[in-house]
């Protein structure tokens, strides 16, 4: 292999590592740091809470205890949290 073409891949290695680490901490930033209520955002989180602790009511009680309804419940917890991240995280503008 002539050197030029073995650096071009070097380089093209070097840049795409570059541009991948980049986009990470740039994830990290914005997934950890505290991210204001605007607009409509606080409402609609606390109807996804209200919704959720509704639906863990349900099979609180509908449910035997078991590990099958602990599981269920924190995936309630879960969709929970995941859904309000997504609104604090990736929402751009206020609506």
């Amino acid at each position: 292999m002539d050197i030029e073409k073995t650096l071009g891949y070097e380089l093209a290695r070097i840049y795409n590592e570059f541009c991948y680490r980049e986009g990470l901490m740039m994830d990290i930033e914005k997934t950890f740091t505290y991210h204001a209520p605007k607009g409509d955002q606080g409402a609609r989180n606390e109807v996804i809470r209200e919704k959720g602790k509704e639906l863990a009511g349900v099979i609180g009680e509908a449910c035997p205890d078991s590990r099958e309804k602990s599981l269920a419940l924190t995936a309630v917890q879960e969709a929970v949290m995941w859904a309000n991240a997504a609104i604090a995280i990736h929402e751009r503008e206020e609506r």
